[in-house]
């Protein structure tokens, strides 16, 4: 798959210094067992909370059978963890003054759901695409924007990272990440009312020439249509209408 806009998305060189938008190989995800239960980690008989793992004979608890987490003390627990690409995404003026960095895991276009000519497109909400790079470093790929985990600096090194963004894309993944956490929201067409009350559809109060009047529902009910908004096509986002006071 060609690269998009030619060579234009990477920076050939660029500064010596980590910055937001970097691309890193090999990078360590960890992500926390689906279970409400943790495994802690106890040395084995006395099961003694251990304060620094060193290499041993160890059991596997679940974290109710002992005293866990007691005083707010830290526990080591077993999780699952994968290396691969990713992207820095903590803001360059603060990656000096954290030691935690936040990262999006890269995932390869081919196999996925992902439709190429919509993910370049930036039609996709959440998702940013990664053009396959010039020099072959990584295929095509994107990031979950939603998806973004913590690392520690310590474990990314400068000499590792095989790409980095061009100004104009950090400036494109700052627009979309700003767009992806705080776009507008409300509920669509079939979707249960929680709270009765007066609601408009959001999506109309962008129109010059369409009336948005409020409409009543009751708690239990389902959203209804918004017609203007399956005039052209779209769903309905209905929010709740509140006094108008200082928040």
């Amino acid at each position: 798959m060609p690269t998009q806009e030619g060579d234009d998305f990477y920076d050939s060189s660029p500064p010596n210094f980590i910055q937001q938008g970097d691309i890193f190989p090999n990078l360590p995800f960890v992500e926390i067992p689906p279970s409400r239960q943790l495994a802690v980690v106890r040395t084995i008989g006395v099961r003694r909370r251990i304060n620094d793992p060193t290499p041993g004979p160890v059991e596997l608890v679940q974290e109710d059978v002992v005293d866990s987490f007691a005083d707010g003390e830290r526990e080591h627990i077993v999780v699952s963890a994968i290396r691969g690409l990713g992207i820095i995404m903590t803001q360059t003026c603060d990656i000096d003054q954290t030691d935690l960095w936040m990262v999006c895991p890269a995932f390869s276009v081919d196999g996925s759901t992902v439709d190429p000519g919509n993910l370049f497109a930036g039609n996709y909400p959440n998702l940013f695409g990664l053009p396959q790079h010039p020099d072959s470093y990584f295929d095509a790929c994107y990031i979950q924007l939603s998806d973004i985990r913590q690392i520690s600096r310590h474990s990314i090194r400068l000499a590792d990272r095989i790409a980095s963004l061009s100004q104009m894309k950090q400036q494109a993944l700052q627009d979309k990440l700003g767009q992806m956490l705080q776009r507008d929201w409300g509920y669509a067409q079939g979707e249960i009312v929680h709270r009765a009350g007066k609601y408009k559809c959001h999506r109309c109060n962008l129109f010059l020439d369409i009336e948005n009047p409020a409409v009543d529902l009751r708690a239990g009910d389902q959203f209804p249509q918004c017609q203007n908004c399956a005039k052209i096509h779209k769903s309905a986002q209905w929010y709740l209408l509140r006094p108008h006071k200082k928040y």
